[in-house]
C-alpha cells in the first residue's frame, strides 16, 4: 500500500514538473525606463478606411529600445524578433487618431475565436489612461482584421463601434482607429498614457502567443522577474501632444539590433528546462526502482 501511494505522489510530482515547462513565459521588457512620443496636431479628421494617407497622421517616432516582447517560448522570438511595422497618430478636434501597419504571415492572420477572446489570436491591442493613472484603471480596446472588436470597459462606457476600420491585405494588416481624449479622461489635456500591443498567433492551437509592445504594463506582467503581476497604467508610455511651432525634444533614433536575442530577465526558459527534466529523470528513476522491487517480492 505504502509503494502504491510513493508511487502515486510520484506521478503526481511528474506532472507538476511537466505543467511548469509548458506555462512558462519569457519577457523582455523595454531599454528605455521613461518613454516618450510626441503626437501632433493636424488640421482634418482621419478618414477610416484602411489606408494611411498623407495629412491624416504623422509617423510616431519609436526606436527599438521602447518595445518590450512577452513569448511562451524561446521559438516564438522568430516571430516577434521578425515582426515589421510601422505606427501613425495624430490628435484632431480632441480625439486620438492611431493607424498601424504590421506585416503578417498568412499562417499567423487567424481571427477564429468570439471577439472577448481575440487578445489570443491575431489583433491589436490598446489602452489608454490619463497622465497620473496607475494600476488597472486603463481603457483598453481590442481590434483585429476581421472587422471585429472588444472593450474591457474601464470607467467608461465609449464604445469604437463606429470609430476604427482593421483589413488585411497582401500580407499586411491595416489598424485606424480615432478614440476621444474624454473617452479616458484627458480632454483638453497636453499629453497622456497610451500603449499598444501586437499580438501574433493562435492560442486556441495550443501555440503560446508573441506579443510585440510599444512600452509595457499593458500584457499584465508589470516587472520583467513577475509573470503574476497586475497590469499598471503607470508604465504606459507618456504620449505628448503638440503643434507644429512647439515642438518638443524627442528621444534620438537609435538604430535596431540586428538580431533580437532571448532576454537575461523573466523566467529563463533553459534553466527552467534542464530543472525540469532532471527533476523528470529523479522521478522517473524512482518509478523504475518501486517497479522492481515490487517485481522481486
Amino acid at each position: 500500500m505504502k509503494k502504491t501511494v510513493l508511487f502515486i505522489v510520484v506521478l503526481a510530482i511528474l506532472s507538476a514538473v511537466f505543467s511548469v515547462v509548458s506555462s512558462a513565459v519569457i519577457q523582455s521588457p523595454p531599454k528605455d525606463k521613461d518613454i516618450k512620443a510626441n503626437v501632433y496636431v493636424t488640421d482634418r479628421p482621419a478618414v477610416l478606411d484602411g489606408v494611411i494617407s498623407n495629412g491624416e497622421y504623422k509617423k510616431l517616432s519609436i526606436p527599438q529600445s521602447s518595445l518590450s516582447y512577452v513569448v511562451g517560448s524561446e521559438e516564438d522570438w522568430a516571430r516577434v524578433r521578425n515582426t515589421e511595422f510601422e505606427a501613425y497618430a495624430s490628435v484632431y478636434a480632441d480625439t486620438f487618431n492611431f493607424a498601424l501597419a504590421v506585416q503578417t504571415d498568412d499562417e499567423y492572420y487567424i481571427t477564429e475565436c468570439e471577439p472577448k477572446y481575440l487578445w489570443a489570436q491575431t489583433a491589436l491591442l490598446l489602452s489608454f489612461s490619463a497622465t497620473e493613472t496607475t494600476g488597472r484603471n486603463a481603457f483598453e480596446i481590442g481590434v483585429r482584421p476581421d472587422g471585429k472588436y472588444y472593450v474591457w470597459r474601464q470607467f467608461t462606457d465609449y464604445s469604437p463601434e463606429n470609430d476604427f476600420a482593421a483589413v488585411y491585405e497582401n500580407g499586411v494588416i491595416t489598424y485606424e482607429i480615432s478614440v476621444p481624449l474624454s473617452a479616458f479622461g484627458a480632454e483638453g489635456e497636453s499629453d497622456f498614457k497610451f500603449c499598444f500591443s501586437i499580438s501574433l498567433g493562435n492560442y486556441f492551437n495550443n501555440e503560446r502567443q508573441a506579443y510585440v509592445q510599444f512600452g509595457q504594463g499593458i500584457s499584465g506582467f508589470s516587472e520583467a522577474s513577475d509573470a503574476d503581476a497586475g497590469k499598471d497604467a503607470a508604465l504606459f508610455p507618456t504620449v505628448y501632444v503638440v503643434k507644429e511651432d512647439t515642438e518638443k525634444e524627442t528621444q534620438p533614433e537609435q538604430k535596431d539590433d540586428p538580431v533580437i536575442t532571448p532576454p537575461d530577465t523573466g523566467i529563463n526558459a533553459k534553466p527552467v528546462l534542464l530543472s525540469s527534466a532532471a527533476a523528470a529523470a529523479a522521478s522517473l528513476s524512482v518509478c523504475y526502482i518501486l517497479i522492481r522491487k515490487r517485481r522481486s517480492y
